[in-house]
């Protein structure tokens, strides 16, 4: 019995399934998924940005309210020669006093310093400072992290507050050896701890001693909107023998 084939046809594949669909259909999601991934990429950098602007922001506004704080208490010493007839050291005394706010207003204007320049401008109100407690104050500057100085960088008017706390509230006129020591030290890759010390009546001899000053507080506020930030970022410990503030800071190297 013979065969005879009346159509000769083949089934096709469904288009879904032949091999440049496919190709054309992976290279379709892969276009969207970087499409969708640059969208999300610029949107989280500009989000980035404006984030760090209003920390820069709120900085600055930190350190506008700092520097008529300090600016007070310098003129309010100055007012103290003259009522004492003391013209030499008015003059003298106004003399580092206008170096230094030229220093302040420089620093002012950056969000970054070195710790040269930072330990350069504490010196300089200290030695204003030390003027009008007749220079009784025993100060020193320890630098642990000499080498790195020039390339560890932190937010300006930072540390200056503590050291205005120890002149304003740590010592009485009648303390017989007053003394103050700060100390910079990196303790870790790019964390540089700072410490000011002082020998005076301590916070719990202190008036108001539950009320946190002004200038701790504004230190307390800045810290926060600095990388790295935690409850340890800014340590008090007082007592019969003193004050110690203890600051971490993430710097930049």
């Amino acid at each position: 019995m013979s065969r005879i084939p009346l159509i000769n046809f083949k089934i096709e594949r469904p288009i879904y399934l032949k091999i440049w669909f496919i190709l054309i259909l992976i290279l379709i999601c892969t276009g969207l998924f970087f499409g969708v991934y640059k969208i999300r990429k610029k949107q989280f950098e500009a989000k980035t940005k404006l984030n760090q602007r209003l920390a820069e922001i709120k900085l600055e506004a930190l350190r506008s309210q700092m520097n008529p704080h300090f600016t007070f208490n310098a003129i309010n010493s100055i007012q103290y020669f003259i009522l004492k007839n003391d013209t030499d050291q008015a003059l003298t005394y106004l003399g580092k006093f206008s170096s230094l706010i030229r220093c302040t207003l420089d620093q002012s204007s950056q969000t970054e310093i070195t710790l040269t320049e930072e330990i350069d401008y504490l010196s300089r109100y200290i030695e204003v400072e030390n003027i009008r407690m007749d220079e009784r104050v025993d100060w020193e500057i320890i630098n642990m992290a000499k080498g790195e100085s020039e390339e560890i960088k932190l937010s300006p008017m930072l540390i200056q507050p503590l050291v205005e706390n120890v002149f304003v509230h740590a010592f009485t006129p009648e303390h017989p050896k007053p003394k103050l020591t700060v100390r910079f030290e990196l303790t870790a890759p790019n964390q540089l701890l700072c410490t000011v010390e002082d020998n005076g009546v301590g916070f719990s001899n202190q008036l108001n001693s539950q009320h946190e000053s002004k200038g701790t507080l504004l230190i307390r506020e800045k810290l926060m909107l600095l990388p790295g930030y935690s409850e340890e970022s800014l340590v008090i410990q007082t007592g019969e023998w003193g004050t110690k503030v203890s600051i971490r800071i993430y710097v930049y190297q």
